[in-house]
């Protein structure tokens, strides 16, 4: 009897802990699936290009969006490695800025190889007369360019600028070629020497071009370094000491180990244009050496992005 009565506790406590296991069982798959739908459910911040300027351009130090000193309402992201990465025609590239009516103007993170500014002999007339001999530094056609004394007609384009423009342009999907937006780019020369930031950007706007893809102007090499000395001269060897640990855009140009060219004449030649060098600072090439070439192309701001702009997960366009 007493043997009976063991026996019978030994299935109720058996039979107890099955139970208890299906219940425990149950309820954290219960739980796992609970948790899964509703992570599904989460969807990550989409953005407008005006609400990512409103919401990170506010950058005081370090890496990030940083309100620009010289227009307001434009954001510029500065430092070594900021999270600026988006995923632009299935390929990797980097915003730039964000403009004032917030187009992004984007420069696309690797080179698409070695192209020459300008061959010699394509131009040879007018301003580009000693074309024949080392190219042309004039971007686009006009009636009239001036570079210091040198001035006079452009009878066409740079070869780099259709180049971008027409074949490299049509390698692009249709989805992106829709986003693309036609705007105004500045093709001045700049003088060389140490001088204000400001004077920089305001020489540089005294000739324009419009078109869809062009390249980095020298103040856009300039407004990726977050050293503040950077926001008042430029040309002074502490703005370019230790770039690779200050400014991502030159980390973008030289990253292949050699010299990419910017889209910035140099001032009283007509052959010579800027270029990023690997020392840091700037130097320059004649129109027909051959240099990495690192497109750049404005974004329309009807769009909305997701994502956190990092490397590994860089802003995707459109998506949800």
């Amino acid at each position: 009897m007493r043997r009976k009565r063991i026996k019978q506790r030994k299935i109720i406590i058996l039979t107890s802990l099955s139970l208890l296991f299906v219940l425990t069982t149950g309820y954290a798959a219960f739980q796992t699936n609970l948790n899964i739908t509703a992570k599904g459910n989460i969807k990550e911040k989409i953005y407008t290009p005006q609400e990512l300027k409103n919401k990170y351009c506010n950058e005081t130090d370090g890496d990030g969006l940083y309100q620009d000193i010289y227009e307001d309402g434009r954001c510029v992201y500065k430092g070594a490695n900021p999270s600026n990465y988006i995923t632009f025609n299935n390929e990797t590239w980097r915003i730039i800025s964000v403009e004032v009516n917030g187009d992004l103007k984007l420069i696309k993170n690797d080179t698409i190889g070695k192209r020459k500014f300008d061959s010699v002999g394509l131009r040879t007339t007018g301003y580009c007369n000693d074309g024949a001999n080392n190219g042309c530094n004039a971007w686009s056609q006009t009636t009239n360019f001036i570079n210091g004394t040198y001035k006079g007609a452009v009878d066409k384009d740079a070869e780099l600028n259709t180049y971008l423009n027409t074949i490299y342009y049509s390698s692009f999907n249709s989805e992106a070629k829709s986003l693309i937006k036609k705007r105004t780019f500045n093709i001045a020369p700049i003088t060389y020497e140490d001088k204000l930031t400001s004077e920089t950007i305001q020489e540089e706007k005294e000739a324009k071009w419009e078109g869809f893809i062009a390249l980095p102007t020298v103040s856009d090499h300039i407004g990726g370094n977050k050293k503040t000395i950077c926001l008042t001269h430029w040309y002074i060897f502490d703005c370019h000491n230790d770039a690779s640990n200050n400014n991502w855009i030159y980390n973008t140009l030289v990253k292949s180990g050699t010299q990419a060219w910017l889209l910035t004449p140099y001032m009283k030649y007509t052959n010579r244009v800027l270029i990023a060098s690997v020392s840091g600072a700037f130097g320059y090439g004649n129109g027909h050496n051959s240099l990495e070439v690192v497109p750049v192309l404005y974004l329309t701001n009807d769009l909305k992005l997701y994502g956190d702009g990092t490397e590994s997960s860089p802003y995707k366009i459109n998506e949800s």
